[in-house]
């Protein structure tokens, strides 16, 4: 089973989620008392949190390349990062260690396409949502994405710090959220990406939005594999919420279910090794 080194801490919430996705993923597929290799390197939030907010991108860079190298040196023969802001990183990491970087937004795009999504609204960090690092990457891979206005973006970007990202998850703000959903829909998206990974333990699949049937809401990055042949994979929960049935007829919230679709996203291939390393 090969290892995989995971960029942790931001936050660490989330990071809890990474860490139990993968190792369900590895126990449903091999049983028993299998668990996956995993090396994670949980950061100071803290540090991380003081450069965004003084815009000091080249500090994270240099933090997270650090960590990268630290997970390469301790035997990770690919790395993620647990975080879909960070992806802002992601070219720096990638030109400093030499295993693969395993890029969310790249299975997203993927998984949306073979799914008929062609338009992805994308909530997350002002940061996520406004600048191209994230949603240019989707629209470079013909995935049109829609984002709140600038106001909505600010508001949504303030719940995820001094909430979520806290461990804070109220009611008050889980009906905003379905709220932008729901608006997000109305202007043509066919599914949300939730591009911030806390939104998901906010808004989970047992409360999705009455959004209709084609509207999904992803989490990304949620499970990895790779088969013996060196394919690494990349699945995620694809979580649909319909509120009309097949002929049009509304029900009432209460009533609505919503199914998890695991999706497989095809990922970068790795290098082979010898089959006693093959990561499942």
């Amino acid at each position: 089973m090969r290892r995989i080194g995971l960029l942790g801490g931001m936050s660490w919430h989330s990071s809890i989620e990474y860490y139990t996705k993968i190792n369900d993923a590895v126990a449903k597929k091999l049983g028993g008392h299998h668990s996956a290799q995993i090396l994670l390197d949980s950061c100071d939030f803290a540090d991380i949190r003081e450069l965004q907010e003084a815009n000091d991108w080249a500090g994270n860079d240099a933090s997270l390349t650090a960590t990268a190298q630290r997970l390469v040196d301790g035997g990770a023969e690919a790395v993620a990062i647990a975080t879909n802001l960070m992806h802002k990183c992601a070219p720096a990491i990638e030109a400093s260690v030499d295993v693969p970087l395993i890029h969310m937004v790249d299975s997203i795009a993927t998984r949306a396409k073979r799914q008929g999504f062609s338009t992805l609204a994308v909530l997350g960090t002002r940061w996520t949502m406004l600048e191209d690092f994230y949603t240019g990457r989707l629209e470079a891979q013909g995935i049109k994405t829609l984002v709140p206005d600038e106001a909505t973006c600010l508001e949504v970007d303030q719940i995820i710090w001094d909430e979520l990202t806290q461990g804070k998850f109220t009611d008050a703000s889980r009906s905003r959220y379905v709220e932008i959903m729901n608006d997000l829909k109305a202007r043509g998206a066919d599914a949300v990406a939730l591009s911030c990974t806390e939104i998901g333990l906010l808004v989970p699949p047992e409360t999705a939005p009455p959004t209709g049937p084609r509207l999904g809401r992803c989490s990304c990055c949620r499970n990895r594999r790779v088969d013996n042949g060196g394919r690494a994979c990349n699945h995620s929960a694809l979580n649909i919420g319909d509120c009309d049935d097949r002929n049009g007829n509304r029900h009432e919230p209460k009533r609505i279910r919503s199914s998890t679709v695991r999706l497989q996203m095809e990922c970068p291939t790795l290098p082979r090794r010898p089959a006693s390393a093959a990561l499942t």
